[in-house]
């Protein structure tokens, strides 16, 4: 077999490359189980306390949960946990703080001699868990679920070059993002089966390498769980972060089983290939900027215009309830963006001046604010037409009248001649509008995906209009 051998010049610009970043699980392909804990367990239910060995894991179908089994239990611990109540029980687990909540789902029972029957649990996690003995951090390693391949950065697996690096800092945070070593593969055996896999490793740490605190982590994972839905334009959250003190021991982790879509490829304004770094950087900036107001995200009252925006514009980029339902979707959340903008950020109007108008001058507004033309884009042949022929003389007059005809029973036949096609490209172009009116909300000045023109799917990205 022959072996290669690099000279000293190449292996030191192999070496100048920076190390890929590892999970802090053994992760396996794509909608494989993985474990997180294995070992002695104590099971607490309404009549008994039983210690068992089992396992925790992460699986994914039919969506991400937490899961635990038992190796076979005892006879006298079957008949105590078959006696119970109810089918949920706490699970003490060693160095985790907390008893965690589990319901259980199934057993299996092995009939034999008294002495030998025996039976295996299962169940499922009730809630996050959490586990920390220290309240300030150095870095904290997070699992990016389903995103896209980065095809910008350099990175290394040991002698293996790779592209897919993203570096961000925003708002004193220094955020490294890497495509795992498997990530390529996995996409691969996703876009052919459809599910889920950890595609992305990320590293937080401050700016400037200061310690900082469990409760600020957590408010920045849920602020960069509702900015990669945005950027990805399907849910894929940063699950099963742990923390990491001054001396780089583990000191916090939570296993979080938040919400996360299914794999598909859809829309969204961020290329994979093009200015990615660049891109993330600038949006991350200004979005965080947002999360921190509290006209647009306040925790404290449940006021969350940002949140309740991308969430519909999420739900409408992935078809939820038709291209019908999906306009509808986008009009709430551009009436909801060009309000809580317009009137309660900017004040530019007062609130029963602004009431008065119209959605269509609403939306004009709106537009004008942005420096985005009103005229539906040439490249939406159809609906241009269409527009022409009912006479609809812009945009937002075109998704006003469409929406209007939908909502209202005496109206609804006046829809019946628009084609699919008229109709996809008309909710296209709101979903446009959404994504230009966020942007521009975050101050972002760079390129983007635009959605309504013909070198979107060839991964082109183009200047936002305003700038």
């Amino acid at each position: 077999m022959k072996v290669h051998v690099m000279n000293e010049e190449t292996k030191n610009l192999v070496e100048s490359v920076p190390l890929g970043l590892q999970p802090a699980y053994e992760i396996g392909r794509a909608n494989q189980p993985f474990t997180l804990y294995e070992g002695p367990l104590t099971i607490v239910s309404d009549t008994a306390r039983r210690q068992v060995n089992g396992k925790i894991e992460w699986g994914w179908q039919p969506s991400p949960r937490i899961f635990l089994s038992t190796e076979s239990i005892d006879q006298d611990s079957f008949n105590d946990l078959s006696s119970m109540q109810t089918n949920e029980v706490m699970v003490e687990v060693p160095n985790i703080s907390k008893a965690i909540p589990f319901s259980i789902v199934s057993n299996s029972m092995k009939f034999g001699s008294e002495e030998n029957a025996s039976t295996k649990l299962g169940a499922i996690a009730l809630g996050p868990i959490e586990h920390h003995n220290s309240s300030l951090l150095r870095r904290v390693t997070g699992h990016l679920v389903n995103f896209m391949e980065l095809l910008e950065g350099r990175h290394r697996f040991g002698n293996s070059l790779r592209m897919g690096r993203a570096e961000i800092r925003a708002e004193g945070w220094h955020l490294t993002i890497d495509n795992t070593e498997k990530c390529r593969k996995d996409i691969e055996l996703l876009k052919a089966q459809g599910g889920y896999a950890v595609t992305h490793t990320i590293e937080i740490r401050r700016d400037d390498n200061s310690l900082f605190s469990v409760d600020d982590t957590k408010n920045l994972i849920h602020a960069l769980f509702w900015f990669f839905f945005l950027s990805r334009g399907l849910a894929c959250p940063l699950v099963l972060p742990v923390g990491y003190d001054i001396d780089d021991q583990v000191v916090w982790r939570e296993w979080n089983d938040l919400r996360a879509d299914q794999w598909k490829n859809c829309r969204s304004w961020l290329s994979d290939r093009q200015f990615v770094n660049e891109s993330l950087q600038q949006a991350l900036r200004g979005f965080l900027r947002c999360w921190s107001n509290t006209v647009w995200e306040d925790s404290s009252t449940n006021n969350a215009p940002l949140r309740n925006a991308i969430h519909w514009f999420i739900a409408a980029n992935n078809d939820a309830g038709g291209v019908e339902g999906c306009v509808i979707l986008s009009q709430t959340a551009l009436e909801l963006l060009s309000w809580v903008l317009l009137v309660e950020d900017l004040q530019k109007f007062g609130p029963n001046n602004f009431d008065r108008k119209k959605a269509k001058e609403k939306f004009d507004e709106l537009l004008q604010y942005l420096g985005v033309p009103n005229q539906i884009p040439n490249n939406l042949t159809q609906l241009s037409t269409m527009s022409q022929l009912k006479g609809w003389s812009s945009g937002p007059h075109a998704l006003a009248e469409f929406r209007n005809k939908l909502v209202h029973p005496s109206d609804r036949n006046q829809n019946a001649n628009i084609a699919f096609k008229e109709r996809y490209q008309l909710l296209q172009l709101a979903l446009w509008y959404i994504e230009l009116t966020l942007l521009h909300l975050f101050g972002y000045n760079g390129n983007y995906m635009n959605r309504t023109s013909t070198n979107e799917w060839a991964g082109v990205s183009e200047p936002v209009p305003w700038k």
